[in-house]
């Protein structure tokens, strides 16, 4: 994965039934860099990851990662958010129920996703943390060719241990086409005094859009 503020590069192996007949397994080697205006990361990181699936629609995962991280902060502002280097462990689960009428181009139905993340104060974290977040999608089709999507996100987090702030690639952000139209990418939310975006422990969101086909493959959204 290649791309303008993340650069991606990894490896991974999965199999099928450990658990049970609808469960996948899986290994990754993944290195991660970020360079945005605000800091700049690096983490190479090991991870597996257990998915379950009570029925074909919704997806249970749990995860465990340890990284070795090291991120640089670029701000004029004293107190800011740390730098930090060192090792990161990381548990994780999310839970996705679809309800949705089409797992591609939903016009009708629901999905919600709850995801949750620690990483311990037990020695093995540079910046220990909690985080919690819920997502959620309404679709209503209007008729044919008009579909009313709504969508809301809600977030917080909090640092744990000794840790005294949280490391600037596991804050909330916003602004960009997959969180709220009409704001550039990160802008939506505390800046330092450069106007550089330095990301936040709380987020909420909700927007809905009018989504109607224009020609060929393009759509429209209002």
């Amino acid at each position: 994965l290649f791309g303008q503020y993340d650069q991606s590069l990894g490896a991974s192996v999965f199999w099928l039934g450990w658990l049970g007949p609808r469960s996948r397994s899986r290994v990754s080697i993944i290195m991660d860099r970020e360079d945005e205006d605000f800091y700049r990361s690096l983490e190479e990181r090991v991870q597996f990851i257990q998915s379950f699936r009570p029925n074909p629609r919704d997806v249970f995962k749990v995860g465990l990662s340890v990284s070795m991280i090291d991120v640089e902060t670029f701000t004029p502002d004293p107190g800011e958010i740390p730098d930090a280097q060192g090792i990161m462990l990381e548990l994780w689960s999310d839970w996705k129920w679809d309800r949705t009428n089409d797992p591609i181009k939903p016009t009708t139905g629901y999905y919600l996703k709850l995801s949750g993340t620690i990483s311990p104060p037990w020695g093995l974290s540079e910046s220990p943390y909690g985080k919690l977040q819920v997502d959620g999608v309404r679709f209503q089709a209007l008729s044919e060719n008009f579909i009313l999507a709504g969508r809301m996100r809600a977030g917080a987090s909090q640092t744990m241990g000794e840790a005294t702030d949280l490391l600037p690639n596991r804050r909330f952000y916003a602004g960009g086409y997959n969180t709220m139209r009409g704001h550039s990418r990160r802008r939506l939310g505390p800046t330092d005094s450069t106007d550089d975006p330095r990301g936040g422990q709380f987020v909420a969101l909700a927007g809905v859009e009018l989504r109607f086909p224009l020609f060929w493959l393009l759509a429209g959204a209002a």
